[in-house]
């Protein structure tokens, strides 16, 4: 006790403004359900397991923590019958250097402490702040048939667990319709993921429009597990009536999955894992740079230090230590730093990987500015851009910039199936009966889509103030001046119809050899009579025109807004899949259903 009396001005009673971290170690993805559970820092709020919180010591002087535990009792309850856990928590004061453990609650502890304690165990927690907020950030409208809801009484009572889909033995993504109390699986996915797709076609044959995911109810009517099958980002206000109809207590079900484990994909865990399987990255956040070499150059809250968290999440993917069968790795800490100030990244909602990876490059590059260019792995992915522009009075301009994707058109009128599509569209056209295996996608070339790239005519209303009017610039040609070290070529999949409304996804196969070849898309010296408006590009990595696929980002669902997106990644010579939390080898990669294309160079 003397010992906590000699340390007691280093402990701090948190105030509001403070931010409280006890359910994640800001260097580490461990939690206090790990062995050694978390120490609390009493001044800072920052928590760390404990080989990590020596660290801390030395950095602060900081001696006194307050060391949370939770430890398993199995008690049997939830989803299909299956062990669940309940989590049972001690705590303890720790002095450092010399781990002196006090028990708490105690009443002789100084009240200082008791108060300060206190004030921790009660907070929310700056992880579970940041969650809520995420899942607020964006408000759902309420779905238009959720008041003219018609339910059958059919006398049936749905139990509260032990579900199973009607059609098939599928026991996990089940979905109960609100009309008739059919249990269903969800979308079946190529991948291999997913339900059988029962849900979905028994919506269409019945016209019953809402369905509910069985394990996501919570009294947060906007949970994300509620869909309308014509109607996109929609609650249902009525939700608990609608649930009674059938015999469920909504106020007794609970969600599975706990809020304390945010959705990976929403994140982009898909486009992480892939940037991360780069040399670049892997260098600069894994084998160049060490956790605690990170956390020493951190800023006094390493959780809002980029870098610290990036080499956090680097070790925690690459390091093996979080690879052995479990839930996955939950970056709560880093979502919250690389999402702050954007407000569509910040919430909950799915995201779209090709603005998610270009704000993610963008925010590598500015913390590494203050770093030679060489350790900036942003770099790696950056090439130059050069667009020959003409005007109507016969001059040519180069406009020069830097870029980390090309965009590409999918030209559909190059599809190799060209007349089998058409045909399966004139019979679509006249509503025949199609089944699964009718279906037919257009399959274009990706040199189809590379064609478009660099020969397209786009033409820009520019003012010349030389010329006081408003002229027509054309925009003949686009060339590349560098080749990236990892080339990323984007599909342009969602697109509007004439007249604006909602973009919707292009059913289409791009045909994506092993090995690309874009040398003839490299610039060539300018024309005497041509003029240069921008600088030449410097210091960007270069190299030879050929690429080799390693990387593929697909999106399953119907809009950027919803489904999911999944990552195939070649290493050692097989395709691995990347879904949620989930990792096996791909035999079939679904090489012709990417949305993002990742490339690397192979320097001969």
């Amino acid at each position: 006790m003397e010992l906590l009396l000699s340390n007691l001005s280093r402990v701090q009673i948190p105030k509001p403004t403070h931010r409280i971290y006890k359910r994640e170690c800001c260097i580490s993805f461990d939690t206090p359900r790990s062995e050694g559970g978390l120490f609390v820092d009493m001044n800072s709020f920052l928590a760390f397991r404990k080989d990590y919180v020596v660290w801390n010591y030395d950095k602060t002087g900081n001696p006194v923590y307050l060391h949370i535990k939770e430890t398993a009792k199995p008690l049997t309850r939830g989803v299909d019958d299956k062990k669940k856990s309940a989590y049972e928590e001690s705590y303890s004061i720790v002095i450092l250097p010399d781990f002196v453990s006090l028990p708490f609650p105690c009443d002789k502890l100084p009240e200082t402490v008791r108060i300060a304690v206190d004030t921790v165990l009660s907070a929310v927690g700056a992880e579970r702040e940041d969650q809520a907020a995420a899942w607020s950030a964006e408000k759902k409208e309420v779905s238009k048939h959720a008041y003219t809801l018609k339910q059958i009484n059919n006398g049936l009572i749905i139990p509260p667990s032990g579900w199973k889909c009607a059609k098939c033995d599928k026991k996990e993504n089940l979905w109960l319709n609100l009309t008739d109390g059919m249990i269903l699986c969800g979308r079946s996915y190529r991948d291999g993921t997913g339900g059988n797709n029962h849900s979905v076609e028994h919506s269409e044959d019945t016209g019953y429009p809402l369905v509910v995911k069985l394990g996501t109810i919570t009294p947060d009517l906007e949970a994300p597990g509620f869909c309308s099958y014509d109607e996109d980002d929609v609650y249902d206000p009525l939700l608990p009536k609608h649930l009674a109809h059938f015999g469920i207590d909504f106020s007794s079900m609970h969600k599975f999955m706990d809020l304390d484990i945010p959705d990976l994909s929403i994140l982009g865990a898909a486009t992480l894992q892939i940037v991360f399987s780069t040399h670049s990255f892997i260098s600069r956040y894994f084998s160049q740079q060490s956790l605690k070499m990170a956390f020493e150059m951190a800023t006094a809250d390493p959780a809002l230090d980029l870098n610290m968290q990036l080499t956090k999440l680097g070790h925690g993917l690459l390091s093996g230590e979080y690879s052995m069968r479990q839930e996955g790795i939950a970056p709560r800490m880093f979502k919250s730093l690389i999402t702050a100030g954007h407000a569509k990244f910040f919430s909950m909602r799915q995201q779209d990987a090709l603005k998610f990876f270009r704000h993610l490059l963008d925010k590598v590059e500015r913390s590494s500015s203050n770093m030679r260019p060489d350790l900036d792995p942003s770099r790696s992915f950056k090439f130059g851009v050069e667009e020959k522009i003409l005007c109507p009075y016969g001059h040519v301009r180069y406009i020069k910039r830097e870029d980390c994707i090309i965009s590409l058109s999918i030209p559909l009128h190059k599809a190799t199936n060209k007349d089998e599509w058409e045909a399966f569209n004139n019979k679509k056209a006249a509503k025949k009966d199609i089944s699964t295996d009718e279906i037919v996608r257009p399959r274009v070339p990706l040199e189809a889509c590379l064609a478009t790239f660099t020969s397209s005519e786009k033409f820009i209303d520019y003012y010349c103030t030389a010329l006081k009017q408003k002229i027509t610039l054309i925009i003949k040609k686009v060339r590349l001046t560098s080749f990236p070290e990892y080339l990323v070529l984007h599909m342009q999949k969602f697109v509007r119809e004439a007249g604006g409304g909602s973009p919707e996804k292009l059913d289409v196969y791009i045909d994506v050899p092993d090995v690309i070849d874009i040398s003839h898309m490299r610039s060539k010296e300018l024309q005497p009579e041509e003029v240069s408006q921008t600088p030449a590009q410097s210091g960007l990595p270069d190299g030879g025109g050929r690429f080799k696929l390693f990387g593929i980002v697909s999106h399953i669902g119907t809009s950027t807004q919803c489904g999911k997106y999944v990552a195939h990644i070649l290493k050692e010579g097989r395709w691995v899949i990347f879904s949620d939390n989930k990792v096996s080898i791909s035999a079939d990669p679904p090489k012709d259903m990417g949305y993002l294309y990742f490339f690397q160079r192979l320097d001969d």
